[in-house]
């Protein structure tokens, strides 16, 4: 769908374009860090949701949070968006 893999932001930029939200109303789910380096440049919001991988010094200044469940990603959706 898009030329450029990640860590390009394309991936990010055409899914807001099909959404028709922009990047920066977006929050983006990421468990690398070729993810993160896609969805921040993207201008997302992005949440590293961690697997085997945390976040490095790079990445760790491109992420809102480092969550280790989908729990936690629920309480910043209610965070962010909620109240």
């Amino acid at each position: 769908m898009v030329e450029r893999g990640k860590p390009y932001p394309d991936i990010y930029l055409k899914a807001c374009e099909k959404l028709g939200v922009s990047p920066q109303n977006s929050l983006a789910l990421e468990d690398s860090h070729n993810g993160i380096r896609s969805a921040s440049s993207a201008g997302c919001m992005t949440v590293m949701v961690m697997d085997l991988d945390g976040p490095n010094e790079e990445t760790a200044e491109l992420i809102y949070k480092a969550v280790e469940n989908l729990k936690e990603v629920k309480e910043i959706l209610e965070e962010q968006y909620l109240y």
